[in-house]
């Protein structure tokens, strides 16, 4: 049973007839999203839908990450460009407010190494990634899962060091910090789940809290800084630029949404996506492939530009494209679509 407009809540104190006055009959069904393993996680939607999605469901050659995570100490990281200097460095203020624990406002001049456009979730729409601040990572460029060593900070950017200094009771504080490290010899600055991933110019990211799977390109051209999503993203890097636009196509189409909704919770649409849709390493000599990821550059044109009717006519050739891909006929494209909208 589902309330008739979607979300609403039935009063406690209805009666009987009142609840079910408010209430929608949908008949569902529900089975192991791989038959063969009763083990993995169940799918729930309409008999006709579950029955087309055979050729969606798989395992990807591809894998999901999830963004790099401060440990509970976004302020500290997060910062915003204040002004440009002469000497190179750049006047940066801190998002003090930012996360559950808040850290005094701080103004600094700071070298650039370790900066970052950062990613928030609330940067990410369908067909739209769009960085609004940056993040200090300063992370090993030989080792991004190890904080860049304290001597050599000092020496090379001693004034991001600085920066890290002020905070440094705080940063030892983290759980975080206490968990993936060893307290006694890594920096106190030491970030987490950063890896050679985290810095690769062309990625697809998606919210881990969302509706629906909503995926988008960040992507950067070879003379700039990468986009470095935080831990509410999940990503997954490509070669090429076309290759992450080839994996947003799939992603944001309906009958992988289908699949991920009817299996995840909203607030855990985690690395796990790609355990579960059947997705092919990207081949650019594949007319297909190809044409996914021109759809999906067109539409993050289109996105950015507001054209919303645009929009609409790439989405039904987006659609359309993906239906080709997984062999789906138009009816089995209804089945899946209403199913879909049943589970919003």
């Amino acid at each position: 049973f589902r309330s008739k407009t979607g979300r609403e809540r039935i009063p406690t104190e209805a009666d009987h007839d009142e609840a079910m006055e408010r209430l929608r009959y949908m008949q569902w069904v529900a089975r192991p999203i791989n038959p063969a393993k009763r083990e993995s996680p169940w799918i729930t939607g309409r008999r006709k839908a579950l029955s087309h999605i055979e050729n969606v469901v798989g395992q990807s050659p591809y894998r999901g990450r999830e963004g790099s995570n401060t440990g509970g100490l976004n302020g500290a990281y997060w910062v915003e460009a204040v002004s440009d200097r002469k000497d190179s460095l750049l006047l940066v203020s801190n998002l003090h407010d930012s996360g559950k624990i808040k850290v005094r406002n701080v103004n600094m001049a700071i070298e650039r190494d370790f900066l970052f456009p950062l990613l928030r979730g609330r940067d990410v729409g369908r067909w739209r990634a769009t960085p609004s601040c940056r993040v200090i990572v300063p992370q090993d460029p030989s080792d991004p899962a190890k904080g860049f060593p304290v001597a050599t900070m000092q020496a090379q950017c001693p004034k991001t060091y600085a920066y890290l200094k002020t905070f440094e009771e705080q940063l030892r504080g983290r759980s975080g910090f206490k968990q993936f490290f060893n307290p006694d010899t890594a920096p106190f600055y030491s970030i987490y789940n950063v890896g050679p991933y985290t810095f690769q110019p062309h990625k697809v990211v998606w919210r881990e809290q969302a509706s629906f799977l909503t995926a988008a390109v960040a992507s950067v051209g070879e003379e700039e800084k990468p986009i470095v999503p935080d831990h509410k993203l999940m990503l997954c890097p490509g070669k090429t630029k076309e290759e992450v636009h080839y994996l947003c196509a799939l992603l944001n189409s309906h009958p992988a949404q289908f699949i991920v909704k009817s299996y995840s919770l909203e607030t855990s649409i985690s690395t796990h996506v790609f355990n579960h849709l059947r997705i092919l390493k990207f081949d650019a000599k594949e007319d297909r492939h190809c044409a996914l990821a021109v759809n999906s550059n067109a539409l993050h044109e289109a996105t950015a530009a507001g054209d919303t009717a645009k929009v609409q006519v790439l989405e039904a050739e987006n659609l359309e494209l993906a239906a080709a891909y997984w062999g789906l006929e138009k009816s089995e494209i209804s089945d899946i679509r209403a199913s879909l909208e049943e589970l919003a």
